[in-house]
């Protein structure tokens, strides 16, 4: 004998394995690894009810509501997650097998949205802001007796490929970085080495001021650090006097002694006019300075 039947799609069981998930910003709203690399379904659903042998690819996603970093107080704050379960059905008849939403018609029945876990709290994830790096323009200044950079020209943003595809979605660049506020000094080493130093050679460039430079979504340290130059100044010769301990200038004179050589006053410098402008003169700093 023959008859009729009906085989109905077993419903599957979708939970939550995390309802606080957290990423560092990357533009998007979806749940990836901060690089844009979407989160495997299985680390945020499981899918239960498969019968012995059989399984389907967990293709389940998690949205934030906003792709945006959430600020309060100036901390990376909750903002609801809304999570999507579904699954690869595959191909042919055994693509109707499975289902998640028995309430829900046509394509719908292979999905099921959850926004609470289940213990019936909301689901929740924190964006945190993305660490990136602010560079600037080599530099270079004759020596002025100061380690003052006021040169400032940023030139180039972020680290890696996703860095900077992040930043130019968002319509950042270096170019708007704005030199107000941020400052600047000459010296050596970096971050807690550094230390100031005013005088000709190769030089570390300090830049401090960047904090919230490129708004909530990024986090750029405060201290960022290039590349510099202070090249040696230019006295000119003809400027150069000898003078006595008092200022007076120390003019020579001796008695013949078949040579010449002439002994000078105790104290007596050498000095030339301290530089008003430009590039060549003895500076304020180094005035006085010069002994014979």
């Amino acid at each position: 004998m023959t008859g009729k039947g009906k085989i109905t799609p077993k419903l599957l069981t979708a939970t939550v394995v995390n309802s606080n998930i957290t990423k560092v910003y990357d533009g998007w709203t979806k749940q990836t690894d901060g690089n844009r690399t979407l989160t495997p379904g299985e680390d945020l659903i499981t899918l239960a009810g498969f019968v012995t042998g059989e399984t389907r690819t967990n293709t389940s996603t998690a949205d934030y509501a906003t792709k945006n970093v959430i600020l309060v107080s100036g901390t990376p704050t909750k903002q609801n997650v809304t999570y999507t379960a579904s699954f690869d059905r595959g191909t042919g008849v055994a693509s109707e097998d499975y289902i998640l939403d028995a309430a829900a018609t046509g394509t719908n029945r292979y999905q099921k949205t959850l926004t609470t876990d289940s213990s019936g709290g909301s689901d929740d994830g924190h964006h945190y802001p993305r660490p990136v790096t602010v560079k600037f323009a080599d530099v270079t200044k004759v020596y002025d007796g100061t380690a003052i950079n006021t040169d400032i020209t940023a030139n180039d943003l972020g680290d890696t490929a996703v860095d900077k595809a992040v930043l130019q979605d968002d319509g950042k660049s270096a170019s708007a970085i704005s030199a107000t506020g941020i400052t600047s000094r000459y010296g050596d080493g970096t971050a807690a080495s550094f230390a100031e130093n005013r005088n000709a050679g190769s030089r570390a460039v300090e830049y401090v001021g960047l904090t919230g430079v490129l708004g909530t979504n990024y986090a750029v340290d405060n201290k960022q650090y290039g590349k510099g130059t202070i090249t040696r100044r230019r006295i000119d010769p003809s400027g150069f006097q000898v003078r006595k301990a008092d200022g007076r200038v120390a003019n020579a004179s001796k008695v013949y002694d078949g040579t010449d050589l002439s002994d000078l006053p105790t104290g007596a410098s050498l000095v030339t006019p301290t530089a008003t402008s430009g590039n060549t003169g003895i500076v304020v700093h180094d005035e006085g300075q010069d002994y014979l």
